[in-house]
């Protein structure tokens, strides 16, 4: 393609775009302007293509897609809608004037307000916040808005305000007419835009629209003038004050107690406004298959929302429908939104007079349109896709909305809201293992003796490793278990360990049942052991418990520290004072088919390292094996000695560095002597002389070896199969 076709292809493209915007601008004003208001429709014509022309400016200047579009919205309209209603109400006994200025003074104030959080939030960065609200909660917004824009839509085509006194009213059969045909006909451009994905179908279903109106005035007894008395056209226009600027001259014929009676309004308007355009962004990403940086679409839309509050005019955000239709049309330059606003600017000059011919029922199909495409999508094919109370939950916000009001429904749906957090937080699974000493074991190798004291009496150490974000409802769970198998009289419990470090968050009123745990720990005289867990909130859960109650809860900073103290108090507890470890006695049990034990003793040459020593470093070459005697050693990856990351600790017993016999390779770690150490040194020198001399314990001594590392593979796929349960 040529790029002379290229950039006229996105002028005319911003030009039929313009051409849909400009008329989404003429229907949020009729919407707005309705009833006792239609005598200023002209005025706010004109203060919606100005937030329009402004909206966009801002968007081009700094906004990431040239075929974005924005303008007022139908959420935001709704809600001025309803206040510019409740205005009328409010003043009575005022002159027209008066209450254009308030009606102004207070879209501004909410407009500014909406763009004051929506810069806020982001510069923040807080975009996301909107995975926060639950998906019923946001259906039920949604959909109540649909209603209250049908509702809007008659009100448009009839004059008449939906009250319930007024409903019956509108199905007498000369009111039926006034509404009737362009409900129809919302309803048929709604199932024609669901089976046809095509651009130029919306415009071409306005265009259609208008064409049959006037053939429908051509052929019938009416003219124009007849037309516009009946009210089936825009017009008359009343001529006035038409900018909006022009009522901060009037600033004081404002009533301002009217205006401040209202901000709860505007924070309403605030909040489904950003509700609002975060799910636009995220349906305009879907749809165009383009990723947009949602904290600077909220900076953008923010900024052209502040300079359209300072201009008295409405606001608005990103228009999905409008986007979606210039992406298809292959809006990519500048030379688009250029365009588009060039077309909004020509009507607001030169084509104002004009509007007042164009059909009420445009406006009024239009409005319809977007209504049944909110009930639709929320309350038609949302059935399909929920739970059913999921479901129900969209009802109810919206019959609350409806009939109770915007303020109303939106409590009513932050309260919906929090409500489906404690039940689906209730549900969540925060017990991530269930696990006992028996099946998993602490970085600490122990002697033999140790490791079958631990296997048998393993049970009595209760692990549940938790996770996700902990509150009163979810801990109840918690406390449940380990009371159920403290209880059980099959098992004794003298340990319980609670591993906090996959834990997100500790609501205060989760600290009240760990609370209430520790104290029947203590009752039951079991431990209560904490892991993961910063000292604040370890103290503020046992803050009631009295000072020498303490001793039976404890805090580690991680999880294995916590398990080799269970692990230690275990086998002080059961470990007979007769077992005292004695090396050739630890040498029988591992290597049994040894039949002489102090020739084989023979074999190890006896060696002795300070605290700190460090026995061998990783990456060195390996031709031996230690067996440890007295003391414990730390062993660590790295190969610095002054890490403090010990991945294992190795006690009386353990054999280390047992593959360097077999395999000529480097070291895989450092081992360092925790303590005052004895270890008993095999190398591969006196290996192969023992293999000559005496084969068959050589072939003893490898049995052993075998027995051992096969243990630990046996031990590994036990804790393997325990955690992925």
């Amino acid at each position: 393609m040529s790029e002379k076709n290229t950039w006229l292809g996105n002028i005319i493209a911003g030009a039929l775009t313009g051409i849909l915007l400009a008329t989404v601008a003429v229907a949020i004003a009729a919407l707005v302007f309705s009833g006792p208001l239609s005598t200023l429709i002209l005025p706010g014509v004109v203060i919606a293509l100005v937030s329009a022309i402004i909206l966009n400016l801002v968007n081009l200047i700094w906004g990431q897609c040239r075929f974005i579009v924005l303008g007022p919205q139908d959420t935001f309209a709704v809600i001025a809608a309803l206040l510019a209603a409740s205005i009328v109400g409010d003043m009575p006994t005022s002159d027209m004037s008066s209450i254009f200025v308030t009606v102004v003074v207070s879209l501004a104030l909410m407009s500014l307000l909406l763009g004051i959080v929506m810069a806020s939030l982001g510069v923040l960065r807080l975009g996301n916040i909107i995975q926060f609200i639950p998906y019923p909660v946001i259906g039920g917004f949604l959909a109540g808005t649909g209603i209250l824009i049908l509702l809007g839509a008659s009100k448009v085509l009839t004059g008449m305000d939906p009250s319930m006194e007024n409903i019956p009213k509108l199905f007498d059969h000369p009111t039926l007419l006034f509404w009737g045909p362009a409900f129809l006909y919302a309803l048929f451009m709604l199932i024609v835009s669901e089976k046809t994905q095509n651009a130029l179908l919306f415009p071409v279903l306005l265009a259609l629209l208008v064409g049959l109106f006037y053939l429908f005035v051509l052929f019938s007894p009416l003219d124009m003038k007849k037309a516009m008395d009946m009210g089936l056209l825009l017009g008359p226009f009343q001529q006035g004050e038409t900018l909006p600027m022009h009522a901060y001259a009037k600033l004081s014929s404002v009533n301002w107690t009217t205006v401040t009676n209202h901000m709860p309004d505007y924070f309403v308007a605030v909040i489904l406004g950003c509700i609002s355009l975060l799910l636009n962004v995220s349906s305009i990403e879907v749809g165009t298959k383009k990723d947009l940086k949602i904290n600077s679409e909220l900076k953008v839309s923010g900024i052209g929302n502040v300079f359209v509050g300072l201009l008295g005019g409405f606001g608005g955000y990103h228009l999905l429908g409008l986007t979606t239709v210039s992406h298809k049309l292959g809006v990519r330059s500048y030379l688009a939104p250029i365009s588009m606003m060039a077309v909004c600017t020509l009507v607001l000059i030169f084509g104002i007079s004009y509007l007042q011919f164009l059909p009420r029922m445009l406006m009024g199909s239009f409005l319809a349109f977007l209504g049944f495409y909110f009930v639709y999508q929320w309350l038609v094919l949302s059935f399909q896709k929920l739970a059913i109370y999921d479901y129900f939950i969209i009802i109810f916000i919206a019959f609350c909305i409806v009939y109770q009001g915007l303020i109303s429904g939106v409590l009513l749906g932050i309260m919906a809201a929090l409500v489906i957090f404690v039940i689906q937080y209730s549900r969540t699974i925060i017990v991530k293992n269930r696990l006992t000493g028996k099946a998993i074991k602490s970085k600490r190798e122990r002697a033999s003796y140790e490791t079958n004291l631990l296997t048998q009496y393993g049970d009595e150490v209760y692990v549940l490793i938790l996770q996700g974000y902990l509150f009163f409802g979810n801990v109840n769970i918690i406390l449940h278990q380990v009371i159920d198998a403290i209880d059980d009289s099959n098992r004794p419990i003298k340990y319980v360990i609670l591993d906090f470090n996959a834990v997100s968050g500790i609501d205060i009123s989760a600290r009240y049942s760990f609370s209430k745990l520790s104290r029947y720990c203590i009752k039951n005289h079991v431990f209560l052991v904490y892991s993961g867990l910063s000292k604040e909130s370890g103290r503020s859960m046992v803050s009631e418990l009295r000072s020498y109650h303490l001793q039976y809860i404890k805090q580690f900073p991680v999880f294995d520290e916590a398990l080799n103290w269970c692990e230690e108090g275990l086998i002080k507890h059961y470990k007979r004072t007769s077992r005292e470890f004695v090396f050739a006695n630890e040498l029988a049990t591992l290597f049994p088919r040894v039949q002489d034990i102090d020739s084989f003793i023979q074999c190890f040459i006896p060696c002795e390292y300070h605290k700190d020593d460090i026995i061998y470093r990783e990456g060195d070459p390996s031709d031996d094996m230690y067996i440890i005697e007295i003391g414990s050693v730390n062993v660590i990856v790295g190969g610095n000695a002054n890490r403090t990351a010990v991945i294992k600790i190795l006690g009386p017993g353990a054999i280390i560095g047992e593959m360097g016999l077999f395999l000529d390779i480097a070291r895989s770690a450092t081992v360092i002597a925790k303590e005052d150490c004895l270890v008993h040194r095999l190398t591969r020198s006196a290996l192969q002389e023992l293999e000559e001399r005496d084969p068959t314990m050589a072939k003893s001594l490898y049995h052993g070896l075998f027995c051992i590392l096969a243990k630990r593979l046996v031990d590994s796929n036990q804790l393997i199969k325990q955690l992925s349960q």
